[in-house]
């Protein structure tokens, strides 16, 4: 578990933090003093040349942990669908973890479709913990009245809060990660639009769909006498 969960993870950002760092531009930190009097001097943006930003580093590992996952939980959705197909609740969330592990050196990386992908993500994740967290409580709820009702816990109960305490867990660790997962996704968009800006590309907004065509043809257009003088 050790080497899954931490070896896996930590070989994946050293084989892509060296190309991350090339694709993103530096970025401002600060500011620096020119000059040694109020006349001539200046402050001038401080650039550091780091590659990503550190929340998308922690993100981006984040991911890798997270996905990993789908390797115990399809082992135990494998094991249920051969008990009465139990299983089969298991799978939104190896659905999930796969899309985190190919999510993690994109995110890294800054690509521009990492944005969206993000975006998506963090959305099926907040769905799915939400569901997850309601079933836990269902579960929790149920096994502490039959404590009020007997006085005491069974065996079973104690696995039930157990499991129940752990999913819960889990559950929102990854409600936050898929709140990092939509911060980093902006800070990707961000990224896009200062490369625009330094590439000199210019983003041209659509005008309105209300504004009317005519008006700007009719602007430019020769006076009806200067046409028939032409003529």
């Amino acid at each position: 578990m050790p080497l899954l969960f931490v070896g896996m993870p930590a070989a994946l950002w050293f084989r892509s933090r060296d190309e991350a760092r090339r694709r993103w531009l530096p970025r401002q930190e600060g500011t620096t003093r020119l000059g040694d009097d109020n006349y001539r001097g200046a402050e001038v943006p401080r650039l550091v040349a780091d590659g990503p930003p550190r929340l998308v580093h922690v993100t981006a590992v984040m991911c890798w942990v997270l996905g990993a996952a789908i390797v115990p939980g399809g082992l135990m959705s494998l094991l249920g669908l051969l008990v009465m197909g139990v299983g089969a609740v298991g799978i939104p969330g190896l659905i999930a973890a796969a899309r985190l592990l190919r999510l993690g050196g994109p995110l890294l990386r800054g690509e521009p479709e990492a944005a969206e992908r993000a975006r998506s993500a963090a959305r099926f994740i907040e769905v799915l913990n939400a569901v997850v967290l309601l079933v836990t409580g269902v579960f929790s709820g149920v096994a502490a009245w039959r404590f009020l009702q007997s006085g005491h816990i069974t065996g079973d109960a104690q696995g039930v809060v157990a499991m129940a305490a752990f999913t819960a867990l889990y559950a929102v660790v990854s409600l936050v990660h898929a709140r990092m997962l939509r911060r980093c996704a902006a800070l990707i968009d961000a990224e896009q639009v200062r490369r625009a800006e330094q590439g000199g590309v210019r983003i041209e907004v659509a005008a309105p769909a209300h504004a009317p065509a005519p008006v700007y043809a009719e602007a430019f257009a020769p006076p009806a006498a200067t046409r028939r003088q032409g003529e």
